[in-house]
């Protein structure tokens, strides 16, 4: 993933996180699942989702866009985040 950016919502309490994933790979691959950790200050976990992109499948060389939102509580104790 590259080109990513993670925004706090102070109306609502989300976190969105968009960015983009590309396939380094030799082959096609279908239904590519972006998953986001976030932790707060003390490295502790507060939330982990997972989205697709916007292309669910992805050619050798292709990138995609994502955007994945967390909901369900107000995230401001929200530090930083990690994808795979």
């Amino acid at each position: 993933m590259y080109n990513h950016s993670g925004s706090y919502n102070t109306t609502f309490g989300w976190v969105e996180i968009i960015g983009l994933v590309r396939n380094d790979g030799a082959v096609t691959y279908d239904f590519v699942q972006p998953i986001a950790t976030l932790y707060n200050i003390a490295g502790t976990v507060i939330g982990c989702d997972f989205t697709f992109p916007n292309t669910y499948l992805l050619s050798p060389g292709q990138s995609s866009s994502f955007e994945l939102t967390f909901t369900g509580k107000d995230y401001a104790d929200a530090a930083y985040y990690n994808l795979q």
